[in-house]
């Protein structure tokens, strides 16, 4: 189709050559990071699979585990618990299944037959799995959507709305027509070599699809320490920014402008300056263009005050899993502060940027405030403050 419409000449301009274009059907070596061998039914009380996705599983898991960990009970707290999901591509499973049902008569189709929103149908098969009765909604804003997730419910329980709120986001491998052009167009790198994710290098190849999910529980840690449960680590402080330039790809100067506005206000909305933090983690998906727009942020903010500052981003260790990719993170640093350890970014060997100290081997180190960074598609940024 995209042949018989001439779609690539648009894509590629002058240099559509079709001699010179690797297909995705034609690559032998494209893989993706996924789960295998995961039993819904080892880690959950109720698991119905004909009404669980791929995705909607994946999320189900994490936040009944997630729930346990913060020995929170959904037929005891059901009331007080609220969720919400950040969602990238969301369920495409779903979304094929319903484009299938069309055919050959979409007349014959009735809307209350499917979801009024796609995108909310994974926090809804959740909280109806699980019995959630708060507060529920899913922001739909692309790669690192479960950060502004992560801002959301930081007000919801900093302003006291909810006791508890659950935050994250999911995602699914499926072979659609997104990920088909995201190939296509090189953004993602089409090989069977992990080692092939280089994040922050000299010549990045564009991103490996992984998938999964991560929840995080949420809560006023006063509130936490007094039933007597462990607080992970807290959110001393978030900022966020945006700007309109998200689809001019020559404004990179804008953007990464914008991200060091959301760093900014991260610092001062924490109370600390730049010389505090001890440790910085990027959670973008390591594309050339979104590196640098992450890394020119990092060095605006800290070269006159902490020009060291180690420099890290974990998405190599699961694939870009672009809903939760800075969610993984967190967790991530969230590991580091407990044992003041810090792991090398993984694959990458030569690093683009002379300015900036990556963590290129494990090191010990003091870690009391961490900051970590991420963007959304539309033109969101985001910043936290984390101490332990």
């Amino acid at each position: 189709m995209l042949v018989a419409t001439n779609q690539l000449e648009e894509i590629f301009g002058d240099e559509a050559a079709m001699s010179t274009v690797t297909f995705p059907e034609q690559e032998p070596d494209f893989k993706t990071f996924q789960v295998m061998g995961l039993e819904p039914r080892k880690h959950l009380r109720r698991f119905d699979a004909r009404k669980a996705t791929r995705g909607g599983t994946f999320a189900l898991v994490a936040m009944s585990e997630s729930l346990n960990m913060a020995k929170r009970k959904i037929k005891r707290d059901g009331e007080e618990l609220g969720m919400i999901m950040g969602m990238s591509r969301g369920p495409q499973e779903t979304t094929y299944k319903y484009l299938q049902s069309l055919k050959p008569d979409p007349r014959k189709v009735s809307t209350s037959e499917f979801p009024g929103s796609l995108m909310n149908s994974i926090a809804t098969f959740c909280g109806i799995s699980e019995g959630i009765k708060g507060y529920t909604t899913t922001l739909a804003t692309g790669e690192n959507a479960a950060l502004g997730a992560l801002t959301y419910g930081y007000e919801i329980i900093r302003q006291n709305l909810q006791p508890h709120v659950i935050v994250g986001g999911a995602d699914e491998y499926f072979p659609s027509l997104s990920l088909y052009m995201d190939a296509l167009t090189q953004k993602i790198h089409m090989t069977s070599d992990v080692n092939d994710y280089q994040i922050y290098g000299e010549q990045p190849k564009g991103f490996i699809p992984g998938e999964g999910a991560c929840m995080l529980l949420l809560e006023d840690p006063d509130a936490a320490v007094a039933r007597g449960v462990e607080v992970m680590a807290e959110i001393a402080g978030y900022g966020k920014s945006s700007s309109n330039s998200y689809f001019d790809a020559s404004l990179l100067n804008e953007k990464s402008s914008a991200m060091s506005l959301a760093i900014e206000r991260a610092l001062n909305d924490a109370g600390v300056s730049a010389a505090d933090i001890d440790l910085v983690c990027g959670s973008s998906n390591g594309s050339k263009e979104n590196s640098q727009i992450e890394i020119d942020a990092i060095y605006s903010v800290f070269h006159k005050e902490n020009p060291q500052v180690p420099v890290v981003n974990y998405n190599a260790y699961f694939g870009f899993v672009a809903s939760s990719a800075g969610l993984l993170n967190l967790l991530v640093l969230i590991d580091c502060i407990k044992k003041q350890s810090v792991p090398a970014i993984p694959y990458t060997q030569a690093f683009f940027d002379s300015r900036i100290n990556f963590v290129r081997s494990p090191q010990h180190l003091t870690l009391k405030h961490v900051l970590l960074v991420g963007a959304t598609e539309g033109g969101n940024y985001y910043a936290f403050v984390i101490k332990e």
